[in-house]
């Protein structure tokens, strides 16, 4: 595996870790919740292999997250545009475990 690939296997691998951790979950429920055993989702967390496609899109609708996000081609955590309040209020937490809210500056 060349320099690149081990790169961007471990970026995937660092936003893996940070999603299920942003929403609270053991390894156990979150492989549980996605189709895999607690095994191969350590794998992934720890870059030594990748999801299959359909796994990684399984992530992504389940978490509601962009898969451009996970492979870390987009900075964009979100895929969809909110609906509903609740929506809008889900990804303010979100944000909020991603991001230092309170280090930032008033415009």
């Amino acid at each position: 595996m060349n320099t690149k690939n081990k790169d961007d296997l471990m970026l995937f691998a660092k936003r893996l870790k940070e999603l299920r951790e942003s929403n609270k979950m053991t390894q156990k429920d979150f492989a549980k919740k996605i189709g895999v055993t607690t095994t191969a989702l350590s794998s992934y967390e720890n870059g030594k292999q990748n999801p299959s496609i359909t796994i990684a899109v399984k992530i992504a609708k389940e978490f509601n997250v962009s898969t451009d996000w996970l492979f870390n081609i987009s900075k964009d955590i979100t895929p969809i545009k909110p609906q509903t309040y609740s929506d809008i209020i889900a990804i303010l937490f979100r944000l909020e475990n991603v991001i230092d809210i309170k280090s930032m500056k008033k415009v």
